[in-house]
């Protein structure tokens, strides 16, 4: 076992040898988002290595509110006709980088445990395109897949939505922007390593920010700040969901590692969801970071595809 530690907690040799890479390379990190888009490519080659094909890989346009936005369906082998659940899929990347390509192993892990329709979204990025331009986007891809799922072999009346990292703030927030103009939800939500608190005031989000190896204070405080650049707004709730009323909230399922700096306010979103009546399962993972579903290093480590596919048929 590695001596490498988070806080109190010995970690498996994977998740070591995976943090001590990314500790050394913050020496090197420059908070531009021209400069990290660089590496967007190179990031979705080492975070998709030895992930299979799935008979279903394509790239579609969908209509958004500044013109087409491109997308990336996912799904498993076609079923004879039968229409299958559709899942918006939200890639993180603090808002500000990263593409569908980033989290395509996430995206197929879903396709597979769930047997659905994955719809991975190239949603506008900030500081260009700072919010509400990738709720916008959200909202609108959502709408269209309620429309046209079936054009993907997708039901449309079984449509899901899904995010990790800063993609599940969009997961999250997805919901509470249709309720407030008064339409339909989605049937669920999947948060995995969800950034719901732009605040950063959590107790796991003092503990492990600070030296976080993949998500540290600074990183998140440049983030926070090409998305919203006014801190006097970021305790809103559709810019921190956990800050939400919940009490309307379709089911939920959080899958969190317990050294992730979002990983208390993952859990209570959960824990709120369920105060209010909600459907919310919690799964929390001893001994793993932030986004380890992305990392080929932590990937396989847990059962969280097994968890969230069970969910989904579950409620859907």
């Amino acid at each position: 076992m590695s001596t490498y530690t988070r806080g109190d907690t010995p970690l498996h040799p994977q998740v070591a040898e995976l943090l001590q890479v990314m500790d050394a390379a913050r020496s090197m990190r420059v908070l531009d988002a021209t400069a990290q888009r660089a590496f967007d490519d190179v990031a979705a080659a080492a975070f998709n290595a030895n992930v299979p094909a799935l008979r279903v890989e394509e790239e579609i346009a969908i209509p958004g509110p500044d013109g087409p936005m491109r997308a990336l369906v996912f799904a498993p082998k076609p079923r004879n006709g039968e229409l299958r659940p559709v899942v918006l899929h939200l890639h993180g990347g603090g808002l500000v980088i990263f593409k569908p390509e980033a989290t395509a192993r996430v995206s197929k892990a879903i396709a597979m445990a769930a047997d659905a329709v994955v719809v991975s979204l190239d949603y506008r990025l900030a500081p260009e395109h700072p919010y509400p331009a990738a709720l916008d986007d959200c909202v609108a891809a959502y709408r269209w897949l309620r429309a046209n799922a079936a054009s993907l072999g997708g039901d449309p009346t079984h449509v899901a939505i899904a995010g990790d990292s800063a993609g599940g703030n969009l997961a999250a927030v997805t919901p509470l922007r249709l309720i407030e103009m008064g339409e339909a939800p989605p049937d669920a939500v999947v948060l995995i390593s969800a950034w719901l608190d732009l605040t950063m005031s959590s107790a796991s989000s003092r503990r492990f920010g600070p030296n976080d190896p993949l998500i540290d204070d600074a990183a998140l405080s440049f983030w926070r700040g090409c998305y919203m650049p006014d801190a006097s707004r970021w305790a809103e709730p559709l810019l921190s969901p956990v800050n939400a009323g919940l009490s309307s909230y379709p089911p939920v399922c959080v899958v969190v590692g317990a050294i992730d700096p979002f990983c208390d306010e993952d859990v209570q979103f959960a824990e709120k969801v369920r105060a209010a009546g909600g459907d919310a399962e919690a799964h929390r993972y001893d001994g793993m970071p932030h986004w380890f579903p992305v990392f080929p290093q932590t990937a396989d480590l847990t059962d969280y595809a097994d968890r969230i596919g069970a969910f989904l048929r579950r409620v859907m």
